[in-house]
């Protein structure tokens, strides 16, 4: 083994080394800085906010998107404002509306669906969600039993299971739809009744109870496919009292709230399903604040798969169900409702009857107009809009037309 030797290093150079030991540090140091630096400043123009949090949020169905430094504060204050903002929204928002979500502080939807025939105080946000429902006298929000037997179709691996879970190939699961509507369908089985600004019940006869427990039903209320019509409105409401309006909130499934009142030009594609081939005929340009709610009786992107299931032999399976029956219907492929004044569910309650039906009214979709709801979808080889002041692009390899109507 080599002897080790102790090396008496020189004193003549500490100083030097000294110094440069610590001008590196000091490069180091500013380096580091700096890089910190660039992550916590961001620069001005638009961006989409991200949610920082690890409690349950809505934030996968959302975006986000905003024009940072467009206001009298800085991009950077801005953007770390609304990060913190945004990700209490969104799991509020979350809690509030999701079936799923037990909570001994929230007076939720499964607050309300644990209360039956029982006199309670909601959350003020989810009691204007109900009242605008009970108002509009929409009876889709009944059918909780019916929505909850589509779960197993839509997370089908295969058309096989999927034809296995497919009520409308299953007899035994179709009646017991036809007769869960038929419960939800009737104000004497159930009905939800506002009380007064805080307080709400639902009311369920005891025929309809026996019924639940036979059947192991666990909700009677949904929102379901209507939920983000809802949500986007409560995002956009609080961003809007808490002063953030350079921005828009839009979901995947088609519910979209611009806050701004400039004249910056956004686009919204209007699709057409023809037997199985999707068509992009046409992009419904808009400025300014406005709510937009876009409906299709097809998937679109892989998110869809809660709402929707395709079989490779052309049918598709979607929760746009006739709440009188609890069958699928649609009147048109697709249909874009838009609005200055209206937000996303108002405009969802009064054209959701219309697009869920055997067929188009359109002396009742023009009517919405004087409503300040205007509408715009494809037929044939034409896409049809009841707003003169439209601004329509139409994709012009594909031959589609623009007819106005009153």
């Amino acid at each position: 083994m080599p002897r080790i030797t102790n090396i008496e290093v020189a004193r003549k150079n500490l100083p030097l080394r000294i110094t440069l030991l610590i001008l590196a540090l000091v490069i180091a140091f500013t380096a580091f800085g700096y890089g910190i630096s660039e992550l916590l400043t961001t620069d001005p123009g638009w961006k989409e906010i991200e949610v920082n949090s690890t409690t349950l949020n809505c934030s996968e169905d959302f975006s986000l998107n905003y024009n940072l430094g467009a206001g009298q504060t800085d991009a950077t204050t801005e953007n770390k404002a609304l990060i913190t903002l945004y990700s209490t929204i969104a799991e509020k928002a979350y809690q509030l509306f999701n079936n799923d979500y037990a909570s001994t502080e929230l007076q939720n939807i499964r607050y309300v669906n644990e209360h039956i025939n029982e006199a309670i105080t909601v959350d003020p946000a989810l009691h204007k969600a109900l009242s605008a429902i009970v108002k509009a006298e929409n009876r889709s929000i009944y059918l909780a039993p019916v929505y909850a037997e589509y779960s197993a179709l839509f997370l089908s691996q295969s058309d096989v299971e999927a034809a296995q879970n497919d009520p409308a190939r299953q007899p035994d699961t179709q009646a017991f739809i036809s007769a869960a509507a038929g419960f939800a369908n009737d104000p004497a089985m159930i009905n939800l009744e506002i009380i007064d600004s805080q307080t709400v019940r639902l009311t369920v006869a005891q025929a309809y109870l026996d019924f639940a427990v036979e059947y192991g039903i666990e909700n009677f209320l949904d929102f379901s496919w209507m939920k983000n019509a809802f949500i986007a409105d409560y995002i956009a409401d609080e961003l809007i009292q808490a002063g953030y309006t350079n921005g828009y909130i839009s979901s995947y499934d088609g519910f979209t709230r611009n806050l701004m009142n400039t004249d910056d030009k956004f686009a919204l594609n209007l699709y057409h399903r023809v037997g199985t081939d999707v068509y992009l005929p046409a992009a419904l340009e808009y400025t300014g604040g406005c709510s937009l709610v876009a409906l299709r009786d097809f998937p679109v992107t892989d998110a869809d798969r809660w709402h929707y299931y395709a079989f490779s032999d052309g049918k598709i399976a979607s929760l746009m169900l006739d709440p009188a029956t609890g069958t699928q219907k649609s009147a048109v492929s697709a249909m874009i409702g838009y609005s200055v004044s209206a937000s996303c569910s108002e405009i969802l309650l009064s054209i959701a009857p219309l697009f869920i039906a055997d067929s188009l009214d359109t002396a009742a979709v023009n009517s919405l107009t004087g409503q300040g709801i205007y509408t715009v979808y494809p037929q044939d080889k034409a896409v049809y809009a009841n707003d003169p002041a439209i601004s329509l692009v139409l994709n012009a390899d594909l031959g589609y037309t623009a007819k106005t109507v009153e």
